[in-house]
């Protein structure tokens, strides 16, 4: 028996981004949120803790103490420190998509939203986008939370008229601007490498394309 697959990111250790982004910074105490919002607040917290210190320092414990409430209030919510990642990352997915609608709401196709949502991000957030992609990298199950996502804007651009091979070429240059800030965290991406691909990838769209089945 050869046992369970391991996948890629499981080996993987994002040192770069991990070393610049784990300052040993004290998390500071909050008031107690108001009553029946504690899950909002722990989500919150986490989320600014991810952005001031990196995933490696984002512990039980220092996220209740953000949020302002006990640890006994954090496992109410949440089972673990991973069940809190996801439902993190099941949050700020939700938060991407309504600006991909916000964006659809003005006449953009899903297909375009999703690209213009993304580079958008990528200029104005990728440190952040860096730091949640180390999370990815190394829990397997916060890769399948966003493995869900992805999949589910490929199937929504190809219910949009996008061809299945477009859809895939475009998730898989999305993908690898999510990289590229990785690359370039903590600085920013590079205005103008944003912009040739997002020329390119319009561009893509743009042009209907065909697959060959029966092509070699």
């Amino acid at each position: 028996s050869h046992g369970p697959a391991i996948r890629p990111w499981q080996t993987y250790r994002p040192v770069g981004i991990v070393l610049r982004m784990t300052a040993s910074i004290p998390a500071s105490s909050r008031p107690a949120p108001p009553r029946g919002q504690a899950r909002a607040a722990l989500l919150a917290a986490a989320e600014a803790l991810v952005r001031e210190h990196g995933f490696a320092h984002l512990s039980v414990d220092r996220v209740a103490a953000r949020a302002g409430v006990s640890k006994g209030a954090f496992f109410h919510h949440f089972a673990s420190r991973q069940a809190m990642v996801q439902a993190l990352l099941g949050h700020l997915a939700d938060c991407f998509e309504a600006d991909i609608d916000a964006r659809g709401a003005h006449g953009a196709t899903f297909a375009r939203a999703l690209v213009e949502t993304v580079l958008h991000e990528a200029a104005q957030d990728g440190a952040f986008m860096a730091a949640l992609l180390s999370a990815v990298l190394i829990d397997p199950a916060a890769a399948d939370v966003v493995d869900a996502r992805t999949g589910a804007w490929t199937q929504r651009m190809c219910a949009d008229g996008v061809d299945e091979a477009t859809a895939l070429t475009v998730r898989s240059v999305l993908d690898g601007v999510v990289l590229l800030c990785l690359h370039h965290a903590p600085g920013p991406v590079p205005v103008r490498e944003l912009r040739l691909i997002r020329a390119r990838v319009l561009a893509l769209l743009d042009s209907p394309f065909q697959f060959d089945e029966t092509a070699p």
